[in-house]
């Protein structure tokens, strides 16, 4: 039986491990017993760290306590759910950004994620960064910034405290991806946009040595929603792209049905 349900974010380093089994019986549907369930899966941001991975680890055991925990990475996820048992290269551009090379089963070659402070080109944190130096440097066409203060709250103070007294700035700055994608025609906007998808490919793709000899499939919002503009750096990079998905979700369900049944189980 497949019962598809969706807790709210779950990163470890943001969250305890009372908030991990609070979120999971949030949602845990009506006639579903957590002793029924044998095997756990979870993917998760934050998840690369040995002890973030053992706290969501034995969070989860607590909640399902006949069930096997296994614990993965979120690009892990992404390079399962894209690529199922076939090689190629994942790369997550959502809210943040990230790259591995993927053998079928697991990741061979990873990229080192520097976060949204000092990486993440690409994602829709860099995107909204880079729009809001555009902005405040008057950087933007004044028909245009006439338009960017009719559809958003541009108030300096109001973005500063979101940025700077947030405890989610990276999630405040990919906001700013709604506003970027209706108004993608717009040139100083398609700039900004191919600049940074270029960023993504010489900065995180082409550290992979493997780039050139796998084609890369695309999992995220800001994938999904900039396939074209990603396509057109691809290009300019010579990077052969593969499938582009919103949701990563299905396809790890659909690798791990086939492993089980490709096991016998």
């Amino acid at each position: 039986m497949l019962v598809h349900t969706r807790t709210r974010g779950l990163n470890p380093y943001y969250i305890t491990d009372n908030d991990v089994r609070a979120a999971v019986f949030e949602v845990l549907p009506d006639g579903v017993d957590p002793l029924d369930i044998q095997h756990v899966y979870f993917y998760g941001a934050g998840c690369g760290n040995t002890e973030r991975r053992k706290m969501m680890s034995d969070a989860l055991e607590d909640s399902f306590t006949v069930a096997i925990v296994d614990v993965f990475t979120d690009i892990l996820g992404a390079a399962r759910s894209v690529w199922q048992h076939e090689r190629g290269i994942a790369a997550i551009l959502g809210t943040g950004a990230n790259a591995c090379a993927y053998n079928g089963e697991d990741i061979f070659r990873k990229v080192l994620s520097l976060g949204y402070l000092l990486g993440d080109e690409g994602s829709g944190a860099y995107l909204g960064k880079k729009f809001l130096e555009m902005y405040y440097n008057s950087a933007f066409d004044h028909d245009f910034i006439k338009t960017i203060r009719s559809e958003l709250d541009m108030d300096y103070n109001h973005v500063m405290n979101s940025i700077y007294r947030s405890s989610t700035p990276s999630v405040y700055l990919a906001s700013f991806v709604p506003f970027l994608h209706s108004h993608r025609s717009q040139p100083q906007v398609k700039e900004l946009l191919l600049n940074a998808f270029d960023e993504f490919f010489l900065k995180i793709v082409k550290s992979i040595p493997e780039c050139c000899d796998l084609p890369v499939g695309f999992i995220g919002s800001v994938a999904s929603n900039f396939e074209n503009e990603i396509k057109v750096a691809a290009q300019k990079n010579k990077i052969l792209t593969g499938k582009f998905i919103n949701d990563p979700l299905a396809g790890i369900v659909q690798y791990h049905l086939s492993d089980d049944k490709a096991m016998g189980y």
